[in-house]
């Protein structure tokens, strides 16, 4: 969801269902992104340079959200902040 245009839908799909969005963004130190790509995965071919493109193009969310860093944080940290976040919202 790197574009306001491409959130925005799913927002109006939400409120249309009466339900509540919310977004948690993942970041990582540009070292670890850079690691973690190098590495190959299943179900995507980006690399670095598709992530440096990107990278200049996003549009930072707008509304409120949560906001993890997997550079310093476990992914069991993570995932219990995720949740708590969640179900606080409730």
């Amino acid at each position: 969801f790197y574009k306001e245009s491409i959130r925005s839908q799913f927002e109006q799909a939400a409120k249309g269902l009466k339900e509540q969005l919310l977004y948690i963004e993942v970041t990582a130190s540009e070292e670890i992104i850079e690691e973690r790509l190098k590495n190959p995965r299943a179900n995507s071919e980006a690399d670095f340079d598709v992530y440096r493109k990107l990278k200049v193009i996003i549009e930072p969310l707008k509304v409120d959200h949560l906001v993890l860093d997997s550079t310093i944080d476990s992914i069991d940290s993570m995932l219990y902040k995720a949740i708590h976040y969640i179900e606080s919202a409730g």
